[in-house]
């Protein structure tokens, strides 16, 4: 037997849903329609704040100024200040006061502490 486009488009013209289901599917469709957005998914939030720590991270590291950077400043303000390279004193208190950046205290060697000790490449 041979099935006709007539004959196919009779049987699924036929095959349809109860109206009260219709209604129902239809009445779902409007409901989602309307309802308000849940707010941001997960995934997004993750994201954003991955994306801040790395921007503030890399403004950390630009401001971070490098060691060579912190010693070559130090020169320079020593340099303009004019101050004296070498400090004389017989008082240990009164180099403490003329070096106020260090942030330990100075103290005296003990006699003979470095009496085995050489120097090299000093001048």
């Amino acid at each position: 037997m041979k099935i006709s486009d007539k004959d196919i488009s009779t049987f699924y013209r036929e095959l349809r849903l109860p109206e009260n289901s219709v209604d129902h599917i239809l009445a779902l469709g409007e409901a989602e329609r309307k309802a308000p957005a849940r707010g941001l998914p997960w995934r997004a939030i993750a994201a954003s704040i991955v994306i801040l720590f790395s921007i503030l991270g890399g403004v950390y590291l630009l401001q971070k100024p490098s060691l060579e950077s912190q010693v070559a400043s130090a020169v320079l303000k020593n340099h303009f200040k004019q101050s004296a390279p070498t400090i004389y004193s017989p008082d240990f208190s009164i180099i403490e006061a003329a070096l106020p950046q260090f942030d330990f205290a100075f103290a005296p060697t003990q006699v003979g502490m470095l009496s085995n000790w050489t120097v090299l490449g000093g001048a």
